[in-house]
């Protein structure tokens, strides 16, 4: 199948299965800022791209990712999140060459937290696992004028700091982007601490209590969320 016809099939087959209380509900939200919503949930996404990703599993890589990569280029929602969905299928043929795709879709595609978060947790922070070398491209991120640009930074270290790698570099986000005049990327870091103090409890502990009276409330309520009771009241005094 080309690119130009599975583009079709998917936006038919989302259609088909949108949901327009869902699809309203994000069009009203100030927090969305995706332009181009079908309104597709998540489960249907999830089951179309494992069909797509079963057509084409046979392809070489570079055939997989050029099929993916019209899907997250397409200006459709819910059609990129699907072509996330669908590369992630292929992780254990990812080479290091393919990060610049990666690298693009992070700079020129993304819109929302949601698709955001569908490359971030898993897509690129599968690149960092197989390929470290490539954490100084990721941090770079930090540095974009576009805020889910900047939140793509912060989520990639969701599931490794969960898993206690980069203590130092989810640490440094956290303060370099302390305080972003956006939302969603105050929750990103703070999402990120959250998840490094299951495994570094005391280190991020004592970060967000040395920087408590500058870094904004949001931040940090996602920061000590799985700490203790007595860390909480500590951290949230003034």
């Amino acid at each position: 199948m080309d690119a130009e016809n599975l583009i079709k099939l998917v936006k038919s087959r989302l259609n088909k299965c949108a949901d327009k209380k869902y699809r309203e509900v994000h069009e009203k939200s100030i927090m969305v800022n995706a332009k181009n919503i079908i309104g597709a949930r998540l489960p249907v996404i999830n089951a179309l791209a494992a069909e797509v990703y079963r057509g084409i599993q046979n392809l070489k890589i570079d055939e997989v990712f050029k099929l993916s990569d019209a899907l997250i280029s397409s200006g459709i929602y819910d059609v990129r999140k699907t072509g996330i969905e669908v590369i992630l299928k292929a992780k254990k043929r990812f080479e290091k060459r393919h990060f610049t795709y990666v690298d693009r879709w992070v700079k020129k595609e993304l819109e929302d937290w949601g698709d955001c978060d569908s490359l971030g947790n898993h897509l690129s922070a599968e690149f960092l696992f197989m390929f470290p070398e490539l954490l100084p491209e990721i941090l770079k991120w930090a540095d974009s004028k576009k805020f889910i640009v900047r939140r793509a930074a912060c989520v990639t270290f969701i599931v490794p700091g969960k898993r206690g790698m980069y203590l130092k570099e989810i640490l440094m986000l956290s303060k370099k982007l302390m305080n972003d005049p956006h939302p969603l990327v105050l929750k990103g870091y703070g999402w990120a601490l959250k998840e490094a103090s299951k495994p570094h409890n005391n280190e991020v502990f004592k970060f967000v209590c040395d920087n408590k009276n500058v870094m904004p409330r949001v931040a940090l309520r996602y920061a000590i969320e799985k700490m203790s009771e007595k860390q909480k009241k500590e951290a949230m005094k003034l």
